[in-house]
């Protein structure tokens, strides 16, 4: 149901606890955990596991600089101004490999 965005149709789960279960059902608790608080898009939160970006990035990038995308994340990567900021931890090439990653994932 996840999966297929029905958890909304079932009664007392409105869209904010079926984003979070859905995150939940593809990452697991660690991820959930972390990204519980941010209240990010579904796209958004699934970001949380590339190399590097935390939840107080993630929450930058789509708050401040208004990364909505995949595209606009590797764009931003591209221009090495993702390096920039502070709290990000991996290298540029580190990032882009996760993002195919995620691409290929969905993809599949």
């Amino acid at each position: 149901m996840a999966r297929r965005g029905e958890l909304i149709k079932i009664k007392g789960i409105g869209a904010d606890l079926a984003q979070r279960i859905s995150a939940y059902c593809e990452y697991g608790r660690m991820d959930l955990e972390t990204m519980k608080d941010t209240f990010l898009p579904a796209e958004i939160v699934m970001w949380g596991t590339l190399p590097g970006l935390n939840a107080p990035v993630l929450r930058y990038l789509h708050d401040r600089l208004q990364i909505r995308t995949l595209d606009d994340l590797e764009r931003l990567v591209r221009s090495r101004l993702l390096r920039t900021l502070p709290g990000v931890s991996a290298t540029d090439d580190d990032i882009l490999a996760g993002i195919a990653h995620l691409r290929a994932r969905s993809e599949a």
